[in-house]
This record gives structure tokens, C-alpha cells and sequence, in this order.
């Protein structure tokens, strides 16, 4: 247990407490990669930097809410800073399906709750194997993996450059 303040709190109480105490400062909700590598713009008043300033000392580890809620994408949901626990993105609305697995787009999202409501044990973001010329890195990852099947969701083939990729 932490205690913070003369109040007894548990860990994960403690980070949301810092979390939404960060948003409260940005008057924003923080992407993973300005909690990383904070940066700060030049056109914030002084008295706002100082907020966010002191709010970022008091922060976490970036890696203790991933550690604590899986992502910290999980992170802002549970805090409550995310009220439709779906954020918007370039490729579609980010959220989390039913079995707690981290979807990019609606239809992932769709697709993933019918496996779980199906029982179609299934893993999410699978890396493909090695492969000397499509995957040489092993940075390659299909949507899902279901015993030793990859599935892919194609769903933004009205986008040239997604369409010549998936192709």
C-alpha cells in the first residue's frame, strides 16, 4: 500500500490520482508518447508549465502503468479520462473489447467480442514468424492468432497505400 497525503490508498488509486492530476495540469488527455519523452511548448504561460511541471514530477513510471493496467491506453480508461473508453485515431476509434484486448478500429473490436462470446480461444497481435524475405526482422504482426492460424482484417482498402500494403 502507498500512502499519499495522510491518506491510506491503494497503488493503483495512487497512479490514477497522479494520472488525472497530470490532465487536470494539460487541461488534455496525455499520449503515451509525451508521458516517455515530455516536452513542453514554448507558447505555455509560466503558470501552467509550473502545473504540469510539478504534475510530471509526481508522475510514475511510464512503465508502471503498463505494468499496472497492461497499457496506458488501459490506464486512461480506468482513471476515467476516457469517458467512452474509445479514443479516436488516424486509422479508426481505439478501445477495449470485452476480453480486455486492446483493438485498433470498431470492426477489430466487433470481430474480437465474437470470438470471446464464442469462446474461439484467440490471441491478439501475434508477431509472424520468421521468414527470410517477408518478415526478416519479425516485426510483422496479424490481427489475431487462432491456434496456429494468422487472421488479418483488411478493413481500410479504400486507402491506396493500406490496400498496397495488405496486398
Amino acid at each position: 500500500r502507498i500512502y499519499a497525503q495522510g491518506e491510506r490508498t491503494t497503488a493503483r488509486d495512487y497512479l490514477i490520482a497522479r494520472l488525472t492530476d497530470l490532465c487536470d495540469a494539460l487541461k488534455q488527455i496525455p499520449t503515451s508518447a509525451f508521458v516517455k519523452s515530455p516536452r513542453l511548448s514554448m507558447e505555455l504561460d509560466a503558470e501552467k508549465a509550473q502545473r504540469v511541471i510539478k504534475a510530471l514530477l509526481k508522475l510514475p513510471f511510464y512503465s508502471t502503468y503498463t505494468q499496472e493496467f497492461g497499457s496506458w491506453f488501459k490506464a486512461l480508461i480506468a482513471s476515467g479520462v476516457l469517458s467512452d473508453e474509445a479514443i479516436r485515431t488516424v486509422r479508426g476509434y481505439k478501445s477495449v473489447a470485452a476480453d480486455g484486448h486492446e483493438c485498433l478500429s470498431l470492426a477489430e473490436r466487433t470481430i474480437d467480442d465474437w470470438l470471446f462470446a464464442h469462446k474461439v480461444p484467440h490471441e491478439r497481435e501475434p508477431h509472424y514468424p520468421f521468414h527470410p524475405q517477408l518478415n526478416p526482422n519479425e516485426g510483422l504482426r496479424a490481427d489475431w492468432k487462432i491456434g496456429t492460424c494468422y487472421i488479418e482484417y483488411f478493413g481500410m482498402l479504400d486507402n491506396c497505400v493500406y490496400q498496397a500494403k495488405a496486398e
